[in-house]
């Protein structure tokens, strides 16, 4: 991880025990229950509060070596902008599974770009690897993907409490999605992978964090870091596709 652009707010920085779960369970059941408009509301106003007094010192970090100013110079219209950015995922993440998740992928697919690039890897029988970004919300992505082009598989970091982890798992498993834990497992998740690609399948993998600590080193916005070799190693090793994809608001 870069100094001074590390995540913020991820999952696993918030599970701080069971009062984190009992947070999250609370949050899939209340806001999917809210009308959009008082959902939109509730969750700018936390933007905005959020970014009273300057915003989070990390994120102030991360938007300056990201535009290559001081930190006190990032602009406090950017702050806000990622602050919003970032609560919209959390309101859209909460609504989803009560939504028409074929109403999103049409609605999705009317601005989807590249969608011929995985159709073209698929005809060929080899299978894919999407390589995302942690941007937009890769979980409507998902939906998409899933309702247009059928179940794919992901690899998802086990979480602290496990009560956590799962309620996490089961979110994106009533998605469509098939999820792989890091760690745990009955097989390692590269063999699945593989065998996933292997039969012309879908594999999406988040691919700017390396959770081994033993990834390729790269310049990143002008410093080095790691970053995360499995998504290319699966498709030497199967002769998948590699397809860099990117979700935006």
């Amino acid at each position: 991880m870069i100094p001074g652009l590390s995540l913020i707010g991820t999952p696993r920085r918030l599970a701080s025990g069971t009062a984190s779960d009992w947070g999250y369970a609370a949050g899939w059941m209340a806001v999917r229950a809210m009308p959009e408009f008082a959902a939109r509301t509730a969750f700018g106003a936390g933007a905005r509060y959020a970014a009273r007094g300057g915003g989070p010192d990390q994120l102030r970090k991360n938007l300056a070596r990201v535009i290559g100013v001081p930190p006190a110079e990032v602009p406090d219209a950017l702050m806000r902008a990622s602050l919003a950015s970032y609560a919209r995922y959390w309101r859209e993440a909460f609504r989803l599974p009560g939504m028409d998740l074929r109403a999103v992928a049409r609605q999705l697919d009317e601005t989807f770009k590249g969608a011929d690039n995985l159709d073209a890897a698929l005809a060929k029988g080899r299978g894919a690897v999407c390589a995302l970004p942690h941007s937009g919300n890769w979980d409507m992505a998902g939906v998409w993907l899933a309702q247009t082009r059928g179940t794919f598989t992901t690899v998802a970091e086990r979480l602290k409490p496990e009560s956590l982890y799962r309620r996490f798992i089961d979110y994106r498993e009533s998605l469509g999605f098939e999820v792989l834990p890091l760690s745990g497992g009955d097989r390692p998740p590269f063999e699945v992978l593989c065998d996933r690609l292997r039969d012309n399948r879908v594999v999406c993998l988040m691919a700017e964090r390396d959770l081994t600590r033993s990834g390729v080193e790269v310049e990143f916005f002008g410093e080095p870091t790691r970053m995360p070799a499995g998504p290319a190693k699966l498709a030497i090793e199967t002769g998948a596709a590699l397809l860099p994809s990117h979700c935006w608001f």
